[in-house]
């Protein structure tokens, strides 16, 4: 059997046109945007210290960076105010930011996206 740190090392030196094919055919993307799945948008819960990006078309003050969830699952935004986002899966917060936004806005465009999980942990045991 082949040690790993061989394997990996060889790829490394030598190269493997797989890879190196998809890397050109497919970039990698953030996180943020890999999420567009719809059974994660669907499925996940949001929950306290996930960190979520929200983009809202001319919206700066709020799309200008990632929010996070504070510990009880709220998030406080600009011409939003405060809203508890936890137990909300990205279609529900998308739904509800819209709903509040329509206030100053008169179709606001609005897009949820994961940046980091924090809310599940998962452990991965094996090797």
């Amino acid at each position: 059997m082949i040690d790993r740190t061989i394997l990996v090392c060889a790829v490394l030196i030598l190269g493997c046109p797989m890879l190196s094919h998809a890397a050109v055919q497919a970039p990698a993307q953030p996180a943020a945007t890999r999420d567009g799945d719809p059974t994660v948008r669907s499925t996940y819960v949001l929950g306290p210290d996930d960190q979520i990006l929200i983009q809202v078309v001319d919206v700066p003050d709020i799309s200008t960076k990632p929010q996070r969830l504070d510990p009880n699952g709220d998030l406080k935004l600009p011409m939003v105010g405060r809203l508890h986002a936890a137990g909300m899966t990205l279609e529900h917060l998308e739904a509800e930011l819209t709903t509040r936004l329509k206030v100053y806005i008169q179709e606001p465009d609005v897009a949820v996206s994961v940046a980091e999980y924090h809310s599940q942990p998962v452990s991965v045991i094996g090797g």
